[in-house]
């Protein structure tokens, strides 16, 4: 889980800013903001509100996000273990993994949206997408209108390469109509220094077992010499050189390291999936990736 926040503000959100809106965001308003911004940003107006949904386990709520136009793929990657996820058509929503393993939902679910003009908006679910921060619906903008003007609330922004984001954050932020701008690299700095503190954590943990391991193999060793030291004794009349003698000995320690790591490798991977499935933040969703290097640096 080291690398949540590169998952998710790296390969998942494509933007560099998420600019929100006043709620008397006015048609006039979003052609000033669009105006503002150099020929080589590329920006989405979408809406973008936070809502009660109906789910098969009860009332949920998450972020339900509908574009003003095509191309949002451009700015949020809808794939799952690594397969695209086909954006939905109206009536349709594509929800985020976390939010569905929690509340039941499947693809061919039917869900129902409580907007924030208090109507009810029902959806069928045509896709599930990897996330791992909050929870997220994703519809087009025409499944939630029904004839209805809905403004818009944010706006997605992707800035040119090589550009400061926290410089067009602050001349974004100028705006009268924005009422607050988040820069991706804030929000992935934020999550590493979060994580940082589980580093503790794995550093003692990995201490305490090479403790055990030590006293473990020390005493099996020790007894090992002890009760065959006329055996050893005498492979050493034999003309066994010091080096032979202790290949003779820890040679099996490493037979037992061998068929210990073998095994432990196995069980370990089973008992790290069971420990980090209890393991239920609500708003976060862990994505178990065990490097090779880690079974690597275990056997070590």
């Amino acid at each position: 889980i080291q690398k949540l926040a590169d998952y998710q503000y790296g390969q998942i959100f494509l933007y560099d800013c998420s600019v929100s809106f006043s709620d008397d965001f006015s048609p006039q308003e979003q052609a000033d903001f669009a105006a503002s911004l150099s020929d080589s940003d590329d920006f989405l107006f979408l809406n973008e509100t936070t809502c009660d949904i109906l789910t098969p386990k009860g009332t949920k709520s998450a972020y339900v996000t509908a574009p003003a136009a095509e191309g949002i793929e451009h700015f949020i990657r809808f794939e799952s273990n690594g397969e695209s996820v086909p954006f939905p058509t109206q009536g349709n929503a594509v929800v985020t993994k976390k939010f569905a393993e929690t509340n039941g939902i499947s693809v061919g679910s039917e869900i129902t949206v409580k907007t924030k003009e208090n109507r009810d908006v029902s959806l069928t679910v045509s896709g599930i997408c990897d996330n791992y921060v909050s929870h997220y619906v994703y519809t087009p903008l025409a499944s939630l209108t029904e004839n209805r003007e809905i403004k818009m609330t944010t706006a997605l922004v992707k800035t040119e390469e090589g550009a400061d984001a926290h410089q067009k954050a602050a001349k974004m932020a100028e705006n009268s109509a924005v009422m607050n701008v988040t820069v991706n690299q804030d929000m992935r700095q934020r999550i590493d220094n979060m994580l940082t503190c589980v580093d503790y954590i794995v550093l003692l943990l990995i201490f305490s077992a090479g403790a055990l391991a030590f006293v473990v193999i020390y005493n099996l060793t020790n007894i090992n010499i002890t009760e065959r030291i006329r055996e050893i004794a005498t492979i050493k009349v034999l003309g066994f050189y010091p080096k032979e003698t202790a290949g003779y000995v820890f040679g099996e320690n490493l037979l037992l390291t061998a068929g210990g790591a073998l095994l432990g490798l196995g069980l370990g991977k089973l008992l790290h999936a069971f420990v980090l499935s209890k393991i239920n933040i609500d708003m976060i969703s862990f994505n178990v990736r065990i490097s090779p290097a880690s079974f690597l640096i275990s056997v070590l």
